[in-house]
C-alpha cells in the first residue's frame, strides 16, 4: 500500500492557517459525454441553453399538495439486495476492506449515466474495479468524481483508469496546493489527463505538471458545475458562483488534513423530487477544522437543497456534520430523512458517537446506515452493514426511495422506504 501511514494521518487531522486566495471567477460549466446507457435512455450534455431549466430542476422542488399527496413515512421493509433498475437513481456505497483508510461510492442516474464518486486508496482498486463491473455490467464508467486530494478518496485512480473505460475525471483542480493536500496523489491525477478526459472545477492559469504550478491559488471556478439532469456541483475549494470563503471569512488550514478536506466538492444528486447531498470530507468547525459546512450553507442558501439522503462528510467524524449543516440539510420539519456514511476499518472511532448522538433527531424517524462501524466508532441505532454496502434506489419518479444495509455475503440486514421530502405532508 502506498502512503498508508501518510494516509491514516490525514483521516485524523489537526490545524493551522494560510494566505487567502482569490475570488471565484465567472461560473461555467461541464457535462459528461457519455454513451447511450443500457437502459436504453440518452444521456445528455447539459449545454449553455439549458442551464438556467438543469438547475432549476435539480434544485427546485415543488411543494405538495396536501390534499392529495401522501404522509411522509418510513417503514421497514422486506427486499432483495437493490440492483440498479432502468430510470432510477441507484447508489452503492462500498465497504472498502483491509487495513487502510477508503471510501468509493458507485452511482447510477436516472438517464443511465455511470458514475464513480471517490476511488478509495490504491489497495482498494480491485475491489472498486470488481464493484464497477458487477453493478455497471461492463467497463464503462461515464464519469468519476473526485471530491478532494486524499489518498483515501483518489489514489487508486491510475488503477482503476487502467481497469475501465471512464469517459471523464472531474475534480476540485489543481490549485491551493498546501501541505494539507497530498502532491504525490495530485501528481497521480495530473498525469491522467494524459489518457482520459479531465474537467478541473478551478483553474489558476497554469498547466504543468509539478507541484510549483499547483501551489499557485485558484483565479476562476467553473460552477454550477452539471452532468446531464441529474448531478450539480455547486461547491468546490470553499468557492460558491459568486463567493469566496478565504476572501469572505480567512484563510483556510495549510498543514494538516483538514485544510485540504475544507476544499471539498458540495454536489447534490436529484431524482424528480428526491435529494442526495454529498460533500466528501467537508469540515464543519469540529476539532478546530475551518467551518465551511456553516458558509456554504449562508453563501448558497436555497441554492443548497434539504437532503432526503445526506451523506455524512469525513466518514462521519466530528470535524463535520456541525449545527448549521444538519439543520439546513436535514430540517426538523416532520419528514424523515436518512444519513449515510462510508466508514473503512482504518477510520477508528467513525462515525463518532457525538456526531450519530446529534443527528439522530433529525432523521425522524429513519435511519443512519454505514458501511461499518470502526473499531470504537457510536453503533447505537446504527444500521451496520459490517464492511458490506448501502444501498439506495428512488423509485420511478422519485418520490419515495429505499436504503439498505447489505452485509459482505450479500444479506440484506436492514431495509427502509422511505417517501421523499418534497413528495409527501407530515
Amino acid at each position: 500500500m502506498r502512503r498508508l501511514l501518510l494516509a491514516l494521518v490525514l483521516g485524523i487531522a489537526g490545524c493551522s492557517r494560510a494566505p487567502a486566495t482569490s475570488s471565484a471567477g465567472d461560473a461555467g460549466r461541464a457535462s459528461v459525454d457519455a454513451q447511450a446507457p443500457d437502459a436504453g435512455v440518452e444521456p445528455r450534455d447539459a449545454g449553455p441553453s439549458d442551464a438556467i431549466a438543469t438547475d432549476a430542476a435539480l434544485l427546485d422542488a415543488a411543494a405538495p399538495d396536501a390534499a392529495t399527496t401522501p404522509r411522509c413515512e418510513t417503514t421497514p421493509i422486506d427486499a432483495p439486495a437493490l440492483t440498479p433498475t432502468p430510470g432510477t437513481l441507484f447508489l452503492l456505497h462500498l465497504g472498502l476492506g483491509g487495513f487502510a483508510l477508503g471510501e468509493a461510492t458507485l452511482a447510477v442516474l436516472p438517464d443511465g449515466t455511470r458514475v464513480i464518486i471517490d476511488v478509495g486508496n490504491d489497495s482498494h482498486a480491485d475491489d472498486v474495479v470488481a464493484a464497477a463491473r458487477a453493478t455497471f455490467g461492463d467497463d464503462r464508467v461515464d464519469l468519476v468524481v473526485l471530491t478532494h486530494h486524499h489518498a483515501d478518496h483518489e489514489d487508486a485512480l491510475p488503477d482503476v483508469l487502467a481497469a475501465l473505460d471512464v469517459g471523464r475525471v472531474v475534480h476540485r483542480g489543481l490549485t491551493d496546493l498546501t501541505d494539507a493536500a497530498n502532491p504525490d496523489v495530485m501528481a497521480e491525477l495530473c498525469a491522467a489527463a494524459a489518457v482520459v478526459a479531465v474537467a478541473p472545477v478551478c483553474t489558476n492559469g497554469h498547466s504543468g505538471c509539478e507541484p510549483a504550478a499547483w501551489r499557485a491559488p485558484a483565479t476562476a471556478c467553473e460552477l454550477p458545475w452539471t452532468a446531464g439532469s441529474n448531478l450539480i456541483l455547486l461547491g468546490a475549494n470553499a468557492r460558491t458562483s459568486d463567493a469566496d470563503y478565504a476572501a469572505e471569512v480567512g484563510p483556510l488550514l495549510t498543514d494538516d488534513g483538514n485544510g485540504e478536506n475544507a476544499r471539498s466538492l458540495v454536489g447534490v444528486l436529484a431524482h424528480g423530487p428526491f435529494r442526495y447531498v454529498f460533500a466528501g470530507d467537508l469540515t464543519g468547525g469540529g476539532s478546530d477544522t475551518d467551518p465551511v459546512e456553516g458558509w456554504y450553507v449562508r453563501a448558497l442558501g436555497a441554492r443548497l437543497p434539504a437532503a432526503d439522503v445526506l451523506h455524512l462528510s469525513h466518514h462521519g467524524r466530528d470535524t463535520s456534520s456541525g449545527p448549521e449543516w444538519r439543520a439546513h440539510l436535514l430540517p426538523l420539519d416532520g419528514r424523515p430523512r436518512t444519513a449515510v456514511a462510508g466508514v473503512s476499518l482504518a477510520h477508528v472511532g467513525s462515525p463518532h458517537r457525538s456526531v450519530v448522538r446529534d443527528v439522530a433527531p433529525h432523521l425522524q424517524g429513519a435511519g443512519l446506515f454505514v458501511t461499518r462501524v470502526a473499531p470504537g466508532g457510536g453503533a447505537d441505532g446504527v444500521f451496520d452493514a459490517g464492511g458490506g454496502s448501502v444501498r439506495i434506489r428512488t423509485e420511478p419518479g422519485g418520490e419515495a426511495y429505499l436504503v439498505q444495509a447489505v452485509d459482505p455475503a450479500g444479506v440484506v440486514l436492514r431495509s427502509e422506504r422511505t417517501t421523499s421530502a418534497a413528495a409527501c405532508v407530515p
